[in-house]
């Protein structure tokens, strides 16, 4: 079996929406700032896999 490319992103793109769904503050955070900002940002920061991973990542460390 050949192993997927994308396989650690994403499993760190997973881990970085689990913990979103952990911090409902973090939560609250990032969807008030996509409300504002969608197309900023996935133009800026979630366009390529690692964008978004990081982008998750930030918002999911966010505290309450």
């Amino acid at each position: 079996m050949i192993e997927s490319p994308y396989k650690e992103i994403a499993e760190q793109t997973a881990k970085a929406i689990k913990q979103l769904a952990e911090n409902p503050g973090a939560l609250d955070n990032f969807e008030s700032y996509l409300a504002q900002h969608y197309d900023i940002w996935v133009k800026k920061y979630a366009n390529t896999p690692d964008g978004l991973t990081d982008e998750l990542t930030r918002f999911s460390n966010i505290c309450d």
